[in-house]
């Protein structure tokens, strides 16, 4: 059995549901399911309800998981930063 990878960034809790090729991940926010991420063929992409809201390519198009740990964090943290503007914005227009 393995152990769950978890990343925490702006409040959002990245836990990893599968480690390699495709590496994807939920996102939770105050304990509630809120996005999905997954690294498939090059492209690493999170989607919120459906919706694109981040997606990046990469070099290798045969890529489907981060190749060092650096990239994760990276990417993940660049991901919840999108997340946190994508809910400020929503924020502001429900206000």
């Amino acid at each position: 059995m393995s152990i769950p990878v978890f990343f925490n960034f702006y409040g959002f809790t990245f836990v990893q549901t599968h480690d390699a090729c495709p590496e994807t991940y939920t996102v939770y926010k105050d304990r509630e399911e809120y996005a999905q991420v997954g690294f498939h063929w090059g492209k690493l992409i999170c989607k919120v309800k459906d919706e694109i809201v981040y997606e990046k390519e990469f070099e290798y198009n045969w890529q489907g998981l981060f190749l060092n740990q650096g990239s994760r964090e990276t990417e993940l943290y660049l991901i919840a930063y999108k997340l946190k503007q994508l809910e400020q914005k929503n924020t502001t227009n429900n206000s």
